[in-house]
């Protein structure tokens, strides 16, 4: 019997921080100091080059070097990034007690449909991948995305554009206003086993917790109330106004989140 690749693809923004520790407090995956190396993005972009436009690429170059800088002093991963190394990683992590491993870098998401499948290919024989996807209520994730990527608190080191003129800019965008319909394509095209999940319902439900247990094959999880969303928001406050007109512009992904 394979292994089980617990990986857990997104979205940023999310809950999958506090998914990732009910997991390992749970003793179902390795502690690992970190919940995500990024590994399968930044193979990606260093090989095919920008391959999103999800991000702004002055934050992605500084986020990249501090991750292979990271993961080379925390985990002896090192340049050149490859497949071969990647499932070393994953082979090397293994619980023992449940021969699992998860890895729940939200970049991968974003990963081209023609990589996905690379991934496919060159993990499917090592490992039973089992992909979960938590889809955050659309308005209130791109937000945070937006207030994130505005301020050094939040980990970026940069600030670029104020958080409401960064979100004005993006919810005009096609690859936010049809980013969940293209995730959730992308993904079901390629893998056999996936699980979207609403993150507001996971975290409030007992069934939800129990559809995610059976899904990964493991004793039932226990609905704990544990959410956390550590975006620091200081006093940014979307209006009713704002959030009106986000809902009609990112009405796709809208839709594709309340059938979950």
């Amino acid at each position: 019997m394979k292994p089980k690749l617990f990986l857990c693809a997104g979205m940023a923004k999310s809950g999958t921080t506090t998914l990732w520790k009910i997991l390992e407090d749970k003793n179902l995956i390795n502690d690992m100091n970190y919940k995500e190396t990024h590994y399968l993005k930044i193979l990606c972009d260093l090989r095919d080059g920008n391959t999103d436009d999800i991000y702004p690429q002055d934050t992605k170059d500084l986020w990249k070097n501090y991750l292979v800088s990271r993961n080379k002093q925390a985990f002896g991963l090192d340049l050149p990034y490859n497949f071969a190394d990647y499932k070393c990683f994953l082979n090397r992590n293994l619980k023992d007690k449940f021969q699992s491993v998860a890895d729940f870098s939200q970049t991968v998401c974003i990963l081209p449909e023609y990589f996905l499948e690379e991934v496919r290919d060159n993990l499917c024989d090592n490992f039973d991948i089992r992909i979960i996807i938590l889809f955050r209520e659309p308005i209130k994730r791109l937000w945070s995305h937006c207030v994130n990527l505005s301020y050094d608190i939040n980990g970026w080191h940069n600030k670029i554009k104020p958080p409401l003129e960064l979100f004005y800019e993006y919810i005009d965008l096609p690859q936010f206003q049809n980013l969940y319909v293209n995730v959730k394509n992308n993904f079901e095209k390629v893998f056999d086993n996936v699980l979207f999940l609403s993150t507001e319902k996971f975290f409030t439900s007992q069934t939800e917790h129990d559809r995610l247990s059976d899904f990964l094959g493991i004793s039932t999880l226990t609905l704990t109330n544990s959410y956390e969303n550590k975006t620091f928001y200081a006093d940014n406050v979307l209006s009713s106004k704002v959030i009106e007109i986000a809902a009609e512009k990112l009405l796709p992904s809208i839709e594709i989140y309340r059938q979950l």
